[in-house]
């Protein structure tokens, strides 16, 4: 659109700046007009006056059309002339890049190291530089070097995000190429500079290593400090799965839905007072009066009662956002709306507290815990999965997952429901199920959008030999991608988790994975 304006005010003779037309043409792919305006504007202007951002274009497109001595002397003209100048910096990576996208690998590779260790007082300019170079190296049958490389990157900056992406990738290409003990090195090493959930990773995977030369103790050292890492994420649910003996999605022996509500709220609410200095005396649970007579609830409220669902939730959110760092506040909000069956802000709610309380969530009072990973709609859940031989718990984190337990939730593609099933597939289970007189709505029905999402789930467990993780990879992304994704990984679930290429898909896997062993540690009975 850009260049079509250009182009109008051309025909009609408007005078133009040079170097605005040679963006325009720039970015319109047009480099040989590009070229043309850039140089029109410097024979016309001071040296002085020139933007170094011009010299980079001039660069590019001088790159773009095959000129590769010309790029390189526009790329020099930035380093020699504006030294200072915050492009200087992205001027010397774009000479490697030069040499790179001439197939001038070697040259490429010693331009990168060249900058990597002359510019190390320009931190990212110098941490790319060495990141390019080994990820060079990794491509171009090189892999120890590059190794060599990523880990001096990790000594000299530690902080940096290339760091952390490419001793991530040296070593799960170690594992790749059969090189268990320099892998071990890689994740060790990454585990030291991360944090989170990206430390959790690396000593997960050290863990995986560690079992399988049967180094027992050495690998339930690493699934420890992973699970200490993060302990609600993925990796922290997968190093307490195995350190248990759990298979992935291994159901319990038994399930318990009935609980003894009244010694449960006792015992969460004394823990509440140790934990957070509260003094209040009595119940906790009841809404405090200034909460109970604040506008945003009172609007939620009424909204909520005449079903205006939308609006309630919003009004809700915001309160509960407010109250976030206010652990008793959150408590008796998520209590509020789970009791007049608003569940997705429930469940934000107890979520605060749960973060606030600085605790995993295997670690605080089960009251408070099944308040983050409830079980509603569990009669409709338990029935239908019954029907299906599906496992209810496994239901259960699906709907976490997918909804909130929001029988209302609707996405953009039109998913609707509990179980977030779009309309095509929707009609295919309706005609499936003879469903009468199907209309895409029904699924705001707990039991329809239950059922629909339990038949399409037990579909793809039966094409995928009821292994779990490559049924839900279908569910979200199609069959079609999920059978690729095994051809590729087998069935082994952390094979298949990392070889996922859609990164949406492999979030919904692992964020229902550790639903799931969160459901079987608070529902379950071994």
């Amino acid at each position: 659109a850009g260049y079509e304006a250009l182009l109008t005010l051309v025909e009609n003779n408007i005078q133009l700046n040079y170097y605005q037309m040679g963006r325009s043409y720039f970015y319109a792919e047009r480099y040989a007009e590009a070229i043309e305006a850039f140089n029109q504007y410097t024979s016309a202007t001071l040296l002085t006056e020139i933007p170094p951002q011009l010299y980079i274009y001039l660069g590019q497109s001088f790159r773009a059309l095959g000129n590769f001595d010309a790029a390189r002397i526009a790329f020099r003209t930035v380093t020699e002339q504006f030294p200072t100048h915050e492009l200087f910096g992205e001027a010397l990576l774009e000479s490697g890049r030069t040499y790179f996208l001439e197939g001038d690998i070697p040259r490429a590779i010693e331009r990168y190291l060249f900058i990597a260790e002359t510019y190390q007082y320009l931190p990212n300019t110098s941490a790319e530089a060495f990141w390019r170079a080994a990820y060079l190296h990794n491509t171009h049958d090189n892999p120890q070097e590059s190794w060599t490389i990523f880990l001096r990157l990790a000594d000299l900056f530690p902080n940096s995000e290339q760091a952390r992406s490419g001793l991530s990738l040296a070593a799960n290409n170690a594992v790749l190429a059969g090189h268990t003990v320099s892998a071990e090195t890689l994740y060790a090493r990454l585990a030291t500079i991360s944090a989170g959930v990206g430390q959790a990773e690396a000593y997960f995977n050290l863990g995986r290593l560690l079992q399988a030369k049967e180094d027992i103790n050495g690998a339930i050292n690493a699934y420890n400090q992973a699970i200490s890492a993060s302990p609600d994420s993925y990796y922290g649910a997968r190093a307490y799965d195995l350190i248990h003996g759990y298979a992935p999605f291994a159901p319990p022996a038994n399930t318990v839905w009935a609980f003894d509500d009244a010694t449960q709220v006792a015992e969460a609410e004394n823990w509440l007072r140790q934990r957070f200095g509260i003094t209040q005396t009595g119940a906790l649970w009841p809404l405090a009066s200034d909460l109970e007579n604040e506008p945003r609830l009172v609007r939620g409220r009424e909204l909520w009662s005449v079903g205006a669902f939308d609006e309630a939730r919003i009004e809700f959110n915001d309160i509960i956002t407010e109250y976030a760092d206010n652990p008793l506040a959150s408590y008796q909000l998520a209590i509020y709306t789970r009791i007049i069956g608003a569940y997705r802000p429930s469940i934000s709610a107890a979520s605060n507290l749960v973060i606030a309380s600085q605790t995993p969530t295997r670690d605080v009072p089960a009251y408070i815990a099944r308040l983050r990973y409830p079980a509603y709609y569990a009669d409709e859940i338990r029935r239908i999965s019954a029907d299906y031989n599906l496992d209810p718990l496994l239901m259960l984190s699906l709907i976490r997952h997918e909804s909130l337990f929001d029988t209302y939730a609707t996405a953009a593609a039109g998913e609707k429901g509990l179980t977030q099933v779009v309309p095509p597939t929707a009609q295919y289970i309706a005609d499936e199920l003879a469903w009468p007189n199907y209309q895409h709505s029904e699924l705001f029905r707990p039991y329809a959008g239950i059922e629909f999402g339990a038949f399409y789930l037990v579909e793809q467990l039966n094409r995928f030999n009821g292994l779990p993780h490559i049924a839900l990879s279908g569910y979200n992304a199609g069959p079609g991608r999920a059978i690729a994704w095994r051809e590729t990984a087998g069935d082994d679930m952390d094979l298949f988790v990392s070889a996922i290429t859609f990164d949406s898909t492999r979030a919904y896997v692992q964020l229902i994975y550790t639903n799931y062993s969160l459901y079987r540690h608070l529902y379950g009975t071994e």
